[in-house]
């Protein structure tokens, strides 16, 4: 049993270190991405587009880029709540015996649980909130080319 915790815990925070690398990176993109977004939509603005039409459109779109830049930078606070509760459980693992197996345990999981639950909510709307904002960019720039 003590071994089979033991291992169970060594793989899970290996698969979970891995994921959070490639999750870190994803947002670290993601923020790359909306600032490169509306730093384009200004430019747009400036040279392409003197007296745009529909101009909400283009609002909805900043304001989509915006949030999902500032969900982007609160995943990445999260990220790097997981890998310091990773490394915690990792020191904490080194010092394991058979009589504290079960405290480490628990207390991996009430960290997770917390972080998790900012997770669920922060990811979906920074996710939605990008594809929203190149919707409306899609949309006023098809508007203002039409005409």
């Amino acid at each position: 049993m003590y071994e089979e915790s033991i291992n169970f815990i060594e793989t899970s925070l290996q698969l979970f270190r891995e994921t959070i690398k490639y999750q870190y990176e994803y947002f670290k993109h993601m923020t790359t991405l909306c600032t490169g977004s509306i730093l384009i939509i200004v430019a747009l603005l400036e040279a392409i587009f003197r007296e745009p039409e529909c101009v909400w459109v283009i609002v909805i779109s900043i304001l989509g880029f915006f949030v999902s830049l500032i969900g982007s930078l609160a995943m990445l606070g999260v990220f790097g709540n997981y890998m310091n509760i990773a490394f915690t459980t990792f020191t904490n693992i080194l010092q394991v015996t058979e009589q504290n197996i079960n405290p480490i345990i628990k207390e991996m999981n009430k960290n997770l649980n917390s972080t998790t639950k900012t997770a669920k909510i922060t990811q979906p709307i920074t996710n939605y909130s990008f594809l929203l904002g190149v919707l409306m960019l899609l949309v006023f720039t098809f508007i203002n080319l039409i005409d």
